[in-house]
């Protein structure tokens, strides 16, 4: 059984479509969690199903989505970032195309990928996570140029040691 060998734009199509389809489908879950996790926010919501609730009364449909657009607008980066290192990685390992990975390859292709995007994902999460936590709207272009002021572009790469360790996992997504 030989791999079809694909064009890297595919790998990163199919990356950005994954990406985006994921990010809308769970970003409410991710609000919520996050609601709970501000302090400024203890007591407000019961259950899940209560801050959804209360979010869609208070903030309308579109609260569920605040701070989307700096996740949403890298997700397409990222999530191609991921399949077409990934395919990159693979490559380096494997004699041919025609050869069958082994599960180390597979896991060094994956962790190989997931550093690779730690660089994209790690200013996108920084952004989001202050944009939800925020009680007064900001736009993600305000809250990126507030990190720059105050840390310089390091403070946007604050945390990306702990962002790429997690993110070594990636080769468990290309497991057939």
């Amino acid at each position: 059984m030989s791999e079809v060998e694909l064009n890297p734009l595919l790998d990163f199509l199919a990356g950005t479509i994954s990406g985006i389809a994921g990010l809308v489908v769970g970003y409410p879950f991710d609000t919520v969690k996050v609601r709970f996790q501000n302090p400024e926010m203890t007591g407000k919501y019961r259950s899940t199903m209560h801050a959804l609730a209360t979010i869609i009364k208070e903030e309308r449909f579109i609260g569920m989505y605040k701070g989307i657009t700096s996740p949403l607008a890298t997700a397409a980066l990222m999530n191609g970032l991921v399949f077409a290192s990934y395919r990159f990685f693979m490559k380096i390992q494997l004699e041919n195309s025609s050869s069958i990975p082994t599960l180390t390859q597979i896991a060094l292709a994956g962790a190989g990928s997931g550093i690779v995007s730690s660089i994209v994902t790690t200013p996108t999460e920084l952004i989001k996570i202050r944009q939800q936590s925020l009680l007064v709207p900001s736009s993600t272009y305000e809250v990126a140029m507030d990190i720059l002021r105050r840390n310089g572009i390091r403070g946007l790469y604050r945390g990306i040691g702990a962002t790429a360790l997690r993110d070594l996992g990636y080769g468990s997504y290309f497991l057939r």
